[in-house]
């Protein structure tokens, strides 16, 4: 009976490890080498499953082993198996597909963006006075990404490829003017790709604002995993841990775009869904404090 009882206290003991399953987290891979989009938003993953540990156990963050464009990743987040979670702008279609964290990841910093345009035109860029004389440039943009959406939808010219390396050399053999990004991705694709397209540069005396938030979207095929995220990200906030990630990424880039002393050409939005975080200004980036 001794032998017993001791058995059944290490069962006891042991009864809690075997309570929590291992999450498993399934990303989309990026989408070249050179491609460091996923950095950020999987720290802040990092640490949301860190700060939800003690009550929902381990976990595993893997790639997809297939690459998802935005289309087909909305019909395989839905499946749950090639990938259960992924950082996306929002776009209507997505949050009335699948309801998002709302929770801005990004804190609005995609809502700023920065053009890469050939420094032949750098003069071209610098007299523009309106959004309408910009309508009158081609932009090249992802096929797929909500801000193809709003700028067709406002008469852009736009041109548009369904590779992400190739916007890059699509603008430097000529076949538009610029590439929209934003203020979190400009410098660094920027930095990685001079050797290689030495014509392309960061144009200096414009930002565009189009407010596009950027959420996570959960499989809802596994609504345990989007409860634990969601109370994660809202630990991190809480405790400034997410504030630490954020400014850890992107105060440099914020500081050097110098927005308080551009041109900022406003362009409507048609992506947003209304939502009370949009009244919560602790939870957005305010370019005018840096």
């Amino acid at each position: 009976m001794t032998v017993i009882k001791k058995l059944i206290s290490i069962i006891i003991c042991l009864f809690p490890l075997f309570t929590h399953a291992v999450d498993i987290i399934r990303y989309n891979p990026p989408h070249s080498k050179l491609d460091l989009r996923n950095t950020y938003p999987l720290q802040i993953i990092s640490a949301a499953l860190e700060a939800t540990r003690a009550e929902y156990g381990d976990y595993i963050i893997e790639y997809s082993p297939v690459l998802l464009r935005r289309d087909r990743a909305l019909q395989e987040l839905h499946k749950g198996k090639l990938i259960n979670i992924y950082a996306a702008p929002s776009a209507k279609i997505w949050e009335q597909s699948i309801t998002p964290i709302y929770f801005p990841i990004l804190r609005g910093l995609l809502n700023y963006r920065r053009l890469l345009i050939n420094k032949e035109d750098a003069q071209r860029f610098a007299a523009l006075q309106s959004i309408e004389q910009l309508k009158s440039f081609k932009a090249g943009l992802g096929l797929q990404w909500s801000t193809t959406k709003t700028l067709q939808s406002q008469n852009f010219d736009v041109v548009t490829s369904n590779s992400y390396e190739g916007l890059f050399f699509m603008l430097h053999r000529r076949r538009f003017d610029y590439i929209i990004r934003g203020i979190n991705e400009v410098y660094y694709e920027f930095s990685e790709r001079t050797k290689k397209f030495p014509e392309m540069i960061i144009e200096e005396t414009k930002v565009l604002h189009l407010p596009l938030p950027v959420f996570l979207f959960v499989s809802p095929s596994q609504p345990r995993l989007q409860e634990r995220i969601e109370k994660g990200l809202w630990i991190i906030h809480k405790n400034g841990v997410f504030d630490q990630i954020f400014h850890q990424f992107h105060d440099q880039s914020i500081r050097r775009s110098d927005i308080k002393n551009k041109t900022v050409f406003d362009i409507e939005s048609n992506q947003i869904t209304p939502h009370p975080i949009y009244n919560n200004p602790e939870l957005w980036f305010n370019p005018l404090d840096y």
